[in-house]
């Protein structure tokens, strides 16, 4: 159990669970996967950063219940099991990248200058939050229990996806743009 702030590049074999409220477990090379991690487990209030590294272990269950950080280009063997209350940040910061075909319950993106688009249709139980770069949702479906665009955040359906908003509504302090018609303004 990993209870402090650090970077870790070592973890060989067993189980790993990150579970400290106040501090971010980030890995600092890409050895937790060639070996025996058999579990890794980011508890509730727990953040556990990729830092751009693989994470390939074959066998590992690997359970979400707090904040999985990762830039975006990352393999991830397994996908994760992310449970009710968890949150994946994406934090690319150039360039375009698909986020992961995986179930989210709350996603993140946080990364200026970068393009976060879907890989196929998504629904979240929880809440998109886009502080920063921009959300591309393409001709992709939706759906959210709510919207929350930051000041350097965007929102952009240039397509024909649709959209379905829960009861948490959408908060704008950023960019929207939704054209159904899927051509951009001017054309």
């Amino acid at each position: 159990t990993l209870s402090g702030e650090g970077i870790g590049t070592s973890f060989t074999t067993g189980t790993v669970t990150v579970s400290n409220p106040d501090g971010v477990f980030k890995i600092d090379d890409s050895v937790m996967g060639t070996t025996a991690i058999t579990k890794l487990t980011i508890a509730s209030g727990g953040t556990f950063d990729l830092n751009g590294k693989n994470f390939t272990s074959p066998t590992a269950t690997f359970l979400v219940d707090g904040t999985l950080k990762l830039q975006g280009g990352e393999t991830v063997a397994n996908a994760p099991t992310l449970n009710s209350g968890s949150n994946v940040v994406y934090t690319k910061t150039s360039g375009s990248t698909v986020v992961k075909d995986w179930s989210y319950q709350s996603l993140t993106l946080d990364g200026v200058g970068g393009t976060f688009l879907l890989p196929s249709d998504k629904v979240l139980s929880g809440t998109l939050t886009v502080n920063a770069g921009v959300f591309d949702q393409g001709a992709r479906s939706f759906t959210a229990q709510g919207i929350v665009i930051g000041s350097q955040g965007a929102w952009v359906n240039n397509s024909t996806g649709d959209i379905t908003i829960g009861a948490g509504g959408v908060v704008n302090s950023g960019y929207i743009r939704l054209d159904g018609s899927g051509v951009g303004p001017g054309n």
